[in-house]
């Protein structure tokens, strides 16, 4: 069953992260590795925005290898279904996975990306098919976070175990912000999107 909560505020509010409705449902993870990005003002987030937390360290010929199975998974996995994606997707995927694995930039407790997370991911890509490729990083748990930007307009999505996500998205309506959060499953992002104009984030528009 989805969780939904609704809020409206002016057009002078706070950013994203900073808003109560973020705060309530965007996990510590999500919200650390989306204040990097917006203080990197960049749109495609390198590894070192990565959530840093203290937590026990592996040795490192330990630590490359659970990278390389964790990404050796995660490509296969966009192999088999490539004939599912958009031409030349799989190989912006692979460059996009190996920035967000460098071994040399990698903090203590980091985990690698998580498989069950990726495959939801990719999943929600198959179903919705959008035409402009998100923002990514990676929670320390190793949950994909998906970003897209559209002006003032912004979806963010964190892709975590069971298929279950967590989506935070702001609209400007007429110089009036309206935000909405959601925990549903994979599945349900289509229909819960479908109210708010999905395509004003996933399609690409004529400037």
């Amino acid at each position: 069953m989805s969780s939904v909560t609704v809020a409206k505020g002016g057009a002078t509010q706070s950013a994203l992260t900073s808003d109560w409705i973020f705060r309530e449902i965007a996990s510590k993870d999500t919200q650390l590795v989306l204040g990097r990005m917006q203080q990197l003002s960049i749109a495609e987030p390198p590894s070192q925005l990565r959530a840093v937390q203290v937590g026990q360290s592996l040795p490192a010929d330990a630590l490359e290898q659970q990278i390389f199975d964790a990404l050796a998974r995660a490509k296969i996995h966009t192999s088999v279904v490539a004939m599912h994606l958009d031409p030349g997707l799989k190989e912006r995927l692979f460059r996009k996975l190996n920035a967000l694995h460098e071994v040399d930039e990698w903090q203590d407790g980091d985990k690698p990306i998580l498989f069950a997370s990726f495959e939801a991911f990719i999943r929600m890509i198959i179903d919705l098919k959008p035409s402009v490729a998100p923002s990514l990083g990676l929670s320390q748990e190793g949950h994909v976070i998906a970003v897209w930007l559209s002006g003032r307009d912004r979806l963010t999505i964190e892709f975590m175990e069971k298929r279950a996500v967590r989506m935070v998205f702001s609209i400007d309506r007429d110089g009036s912000a309206e935000r909405a959060a959601v925990e549903a499953h994979v599945d349900r992002i289509s229909a819960i999107l479908a109210p708010f104009d999905a395509s004003r984030w996933f399609m690409k528009h004529e400037v």
